[in-house]
């Protein structure tokens, strides 16, 4: 699931939420998703356009967790850069 969630960004990138009306980023890559799983079988790529959208929306308990790991990724990162940058 969080591997198919950032395949979006693929194509268009991980644009920060600053950087974007966070709608217009949503359907950016919700498109990029559909045109990426667009060569599988239509059951497949409908299988892997509904794990984006149930991550993205938060409709179940698993679509939670891997939002929330995918949340937890970025913190650890950002903690990450700024030892990095700040022990310097």
């Amino acid at each position: 699931m969080c591997f198919i969630h950032d395949l979006g960004e693929a194509l268009v990138g991980d644009i920060s939420e600053i950087d974007i009306d966070y709608t217009e980023k949503k359907k950016m890559e919700k498109e990029a998703v559909i045109k990426l799983v667009s060569s599988l079988s239509t059951s497949t790529a409908e299988k892997y356009v509904n794990l984006w959208i149930e991550m993205d929306e938060r409709t179940t308990p698993l679509g939670e967790f891997a939002h929330q790991v995918d949340k937890m990724d970025a913190i650890l990162k950002s903690k990450k850069y700024i030892f990095f940058f700040c022990d310097k």
